[in-house]
């Protein structure tokens, strides 16, 4: 494959980013540590293109919410 496209990557001070896990049409994921948690985070950042679009942010916002309800041991 070639370049994935650019994330939007806001600055988050709590987290320090390890690597990237992957991208897709809606965003890129990258594995990060919080660091005032001290824990290892997954986090998803929404591609430009896809946050100019109200719908995209709809469909994210709504992702994100269903992944806060699952538990990880």
């Amino acid at each position: 494959g070639g370049t994935p496209p650019t994330p939007f990557f806001p600055n988050i001070p709590r987290y320090q980013i390890v690597e990237s896990l992957g991208h897709g049409g809606m965003g890129h994921v990258f594995l990060a540590h919080d660091t005032q948690l001290r824990r290892r985070v997954a986090l998803k950042f929404m591609l430009r293109e896809a946050a100019a679009s109200a719908l995209a942010c709809q469909r994210f916002a709504n992702e994100a919410t269903i992944l806060a309800q699952l538990h990880h041991p």
